[in-house]
């Protein structure tokens, strides 16, 4: 089971209306930490709907360039 590219479409923009809320310059350091702490919290609260979801293993619902983007620093949202 996966979300689907609607589903990682609305999480990008609720990331996006935030951050334009709160100021936020794209390309600073508080944007992208702000950013990590927003993708840290989406893929928590995947993980925990997700019935199949274990405790030793990532949701399948988490996008894994999620993961990969927040290890390497990149924008996990990039081209959604």
């Amino acid at each position: 089971m996966t979300i689907s590219k609607e589903q990682q479409q609305a999480i990008a923009q609720q990331w996006r209306s935030r951050a334009k809320a709160q100021g936020l310059k794209p390309g600073t350091k508080t944007h992208d930490t702000a950013r990590m702490h927003f993708v840290a919290g989406a893929m928590s609260a995947l993980h925990n709907t997700d019935i199949d979801a274990t405790s030793d293993r990532l949701s399948t619902l988490v996008p894994p360039n999620w993961v990969v983007a927040g290890i390497a620093g990149r924008d996990p949202f990039e081209g959604v």
